[in-house]
C-alpha cells in the first residue's frame, strides 16, 4: 500500500503542479520538442497510475527475500497494509481505472470517426471544384477572395487554399504557408491534437489532461512555424502571418482541419518566432531534448525517490 501511495503522489505532481511549471518554461524551449513534452508526461502519468494499480491489485507484490535489513525494509513497505484492505482498494481503484480506461478509447475512437468521414466529405469536394497548379501540385485551390489555407486530417491529407491567398501574399510568403502546411501533414499534427483534445475532455479535472488540450493546439502551430522558417526564413513566416492576420475575415474552416490563418493564435505565434530560443543546430537540439526529458522525468523521480527514502528510513528506525 504504502509503494502505491508513492506512485500515486508521484502522478499527483505531474498532474496538478507539472502542467503550471512548464507552462512557465516552455516559451525558451523549441516548439516542437515541447510539443513531445506534453504527451510525454500524460504516458507517464498514465504509467504512473497503471504501476500503482498493479501495485494494489497483484497479490504478494514486490516480494523480497529476506537477505538484508534493507530487503526487510522494502519488504515493509511493499505491504503496508492488511491484504483485505488492499484486496478491496485494488478492486475498486482497478473497476474505476478500467471504466476509465474504455470511456476514453471510445471518445478517441468517436473523434476519429468523425474526423475521417468530414475528411472524405472535403476531399471529394476538393476534387470537384478544387484546381491544380504546377508550382504548388500538391495543393487544392479554391475560387475565394478571403485569404486561407489549411490541412485536412488523414496520412495522406489535402492541402487547401484560396485564390484569395495569392492576391495578398508574396511569393516568398506563399512558400512559407505551404511549407507551415506540409509541416502539419508530415508530422500527424491532426492526431496530435485530436488526442489531446479528447483526453481533455474525457478528464477535464486533471490540469495535464485539461491544461493540455489548449497548449497541444497551439503549440502545433508554432512547431509548424519553426518548421518552416528552418524552409524560408523566420522574416518570410512572420510577414506571411501578419499579413493573414490583418486580412482574415471568417475562420469558417473544415471540422479538424489545421490552418496558418487561424488569426486567434497570431499573436503568441510572432513572440515565439523573434523572441524565443529556436533549435538552430544540433547542439540545440540534443540540449532541448534533454531539457524536455529532465522536466518530464525528474519531477517525477525526485518526487518519488524521496517518498520512497523517507518510507524506508521511517520503516527501519521503526
Amino acid at each position: 500500500m504504502s509503494m502505491a501511495v508513492v506512485l500515486v503522489a508521484a502522478a499527483a505532481l505531474l498532474g496538478w503542479w507539472w502542467p503550471r511549471w512548464m507552462v512557465r518554461i516552455q516559451p525558451r524551449i523549441d516548439a516542437r520538442w515541447v510539443l513531445v513534452a506534453w504527451p510525454a508526461a500524460q504516458a507517464m502519468f498514465t504509467a504512473l497510475w497503471v504501476a500503482a494499480v498493479s501495485v494494489l491489485v497483484v497479490p504478494n507484490h514486490f516480494g523480497v527475500h529476506k537477505l538484508s535489513a534493507v530487503a526487510s525494509c522494502l519488504r515493509v513497505l511493499s505491504h503496508g497494509a492488511p491484504a483485505q484492505v488492499e484486496t478491496v482498494a485494488g478492486a475498486a481503484v482497478l473497476a474505476s481505472t478500467v471504466a476509465a480506461a474504455v470511456w476514453v478509447v471510445s471518445l478517441v475512437a468517436r473523434a476519429a470517426v468523425a474526423m475521417g468521414r468530414a475528411r472524405e466529405h472535403y476531399l471529394q469536394a476538393l476534387r470537384l471544384v478544387g484546381q491544380r497548379c504546377d508550382r504548388f501540385p500538391d495543393v487544392w485551390w479554391l475560387s475565394d477572395q478571403r485569404p486561407m489555407a489549411f490541412c485536412l486530417p488523414g496520412r495522406n491529407a489535402g492541402i487547401a487554399a484560396t485564390t484569395g491567398l495569392q492576391d495578398v501574399l508574396t511569393g516568398a510568403e506563399l512558400n512559407a504557408v505551404m511549407a507551415h502546411e506540409r509541416a502539419h501533414r508530415r508530422q500527424r499534427h491532426h492526431a496530435i491534437v485530436l488526442l489531446a483534445g479528447v483526453l481533455g475532455r474525457a478528464l477535464p479535472f486533471i490540469p495535464l489532461f485539461a491544461r493540455g488540450a489548449d497548449e497541444v493546439a497551439t503549440l502545433v502551430e508554432q512547431a509548424a512555424d519553426a518548421r518552416a522558417a528552418e524552409q524560408v526564413g523566420t522574416r518570410t513566416v512572420c510577414s506571411a502571418l501578419g499579413t493573414l492576420a490583418r486580412s482574415a475575415g471568417s475562420s469558417d474552416f473544415p471540422a479538424g482541419a489545421l490552418s496558418i490563418s487561424d488569426s486567434a493564435s497570431v499573436t503568441p505565434r510572432l513572440h515565439r518566432l523573434y523572441d524565443g530560443r529556436r533549435c538552430v543546430s544540433r547542439g540545440h537540439h540534443a540540449m532541448a531534448a534533454a531539457t524536455v526529458a529532465g522536466v518530464v522525468v525528474l519531477p517525477t523521480v525526485v518526487t518519488a525517490t524521496g517518498a520512497v527514502s523517507a518510507l524506508v528510513a521511517v520503516a527501519c528506525l521503526l
